[in-house]
């Protein structure tokens, strides 16, 4: 995923998994992705390895020829909905290797 900035509000570019091969990447605003709980899932993950890749010395060298800017803090409720959209995934892939058996 990438994000930007438009008018103060995070759109993110998502790439689309589907056999439909007419599907094409969508541009979807935060707000819309954090009303479904995969969406609030991708956003953790997204937001969990942007940090990350943000920490490492060689980012620092990269400085001003960085394309996108920083994100923005997210909202406290939205931010209260994210681990427990979290847990239900790592719950449900716990599960999963129990139910191929």
């Amino acid at each position: 995923m990438l994000y930007e900035l438009r008018n103060g509000v995070v759109w993110f570019l998502v790439r689309w998994r589907s056999a439909n091969p007419t599907m094409r990447d969508s541009w979807i605003s935060e707000q819309s992705l954090m009303k479904e709980e995969s969406g609030r899932m991708a956003i953790a993950y997204y937001r969990h390895r942007r940090a990350q890749i943000e920490r490492l010395p060689i980012y620092s060298l990269v400085g001003r020829f960085r394309r996108q800017t920083p994100l923005p803090a997210i909202s406290p409720e939205d931010a209260k909905r994210m681990p427990s959209s979290l847990r239900v995934l790592e719950l449900a892939n716990q599960a999963a290797p129990a139910a191929g058996c």
